[in-house]
């Protein structure tokens, strides 16, 4: 473990050991409940000092982890030592109070330590020792996505992640916001229900939906004005040839001129005469 450089005290049951500040650690802003952060941890299983058995079990590492703030994904501790850091810090926070590590059941003190154990394959180091295990996490902030810009992200509101000040840029970070967005997307429905979602969304079925979402006007809406336009096409077609404005194409026309023609032609043929 590494020598920390500074202690801070936090809720009671949590120390801090800040062993790196960070780059403008105080003009970094403070980490908030459902910002999406990536860190680099290790935890740890520790006795406590005042015993005089020790043991240092390594629990859990990641060089790139990324999680959601507040989302009790982790034991309560974590939560709490995030939300104390800020970017570019390292830290290591001892949990000292069992509620903000895995817990306990009353009676049997740390008996879900044992069970964290064993889901995770470990022997308990001393069984007798269990009242004296604590963890210890060595965290690293490495990134801090705020819950707005992650909101704006999921949305894929461009116009304003143009404005965002943490707006993917490189090739990886859009696949890993397409990836997020992936994993909160609804999955697609079937049958009838998903060939209803999906005519609902062809173009012409929204092109009166105003950016509100407010319903259209009754008569704008697409099951009044489609049916009506293609009665009044269709009428106008049946007029036009009944009223010969429409005819076949190639077709011969005949006017008054050929009319003459045609008849002189006749009269030459039936009328011979001697030389």
């Amino acid at each position: 473990m590494s020598t920390a450089t500074a202690n801070t005290m936090l809720p009671e049951g949590l120390v801090k050991t800040i062993v790196n500040k960070g780059d403008n650690l105080y003009a970094a802003g403070s980490i908030e409940r459902g910002d999406i952060v990536t860190v680099k941890y290790t935890c740890y299983s520790v006795s406590d000092d005042s015993t005089t058995k020790s043991h240092n079990v390594l629990l859990a590492r990641s060089n790139k982890q990324k999680t959601i703030v507040g989302d009790r994904s982790m034991v309560p501790g974590w939560d709490q030592a995030i939300l104390s850091m800020k970017m570019g810090e390292r830290s290591v926070i001892r949990v000292t109070d069992p509620n903000l590590g895995y817990g306990m059941d009353g009676m049997a003190s740390q008996s879900y330590t044992k069970i964290a154990f064993d889901a995770l394959g470990l022997p308990m180091p001393d069984e007798s020792s269990a009242d004296n295990i604590q963890l210890e996490l060595d965290i690293q902030i490495l990134k801090v996505q705020p819950a707005a810009a992650a909101a704006e992200l999921f949305d894929m509101n461009f116009d304003a992640m143009a404005l965002a000040d943490d707006t993917p840029k490189t090739a990886q970070d859009i696949a890993e916001a397409y990836e997020t967005r992936m994993a909160l997307k609804e999955p697609d429905k079937e049958g009838l229900e998903g060939w209803i979602e999906t005519v609902k969304n062809y173009y012409f079925f929204g092109f009166f939906e105003g950016e509100t979402g407010e319903e259209a006007p009754w008569y704008l809406k697409p099951s009044i004005t489609f049916p009506i336009a293609f009665s009044v096409v269709g009428f106008a077609f049946w007029v036009s040839v009944l009223s010969g404005a429409i005819s076949e194409k190639g077709q011969q026309s005949i006017d008054e001129l050929d009319t003459i023609v045609q008849a002189s032609i006749y009269l030459l043929s039936t009328n011979s005469f001697p030389m």
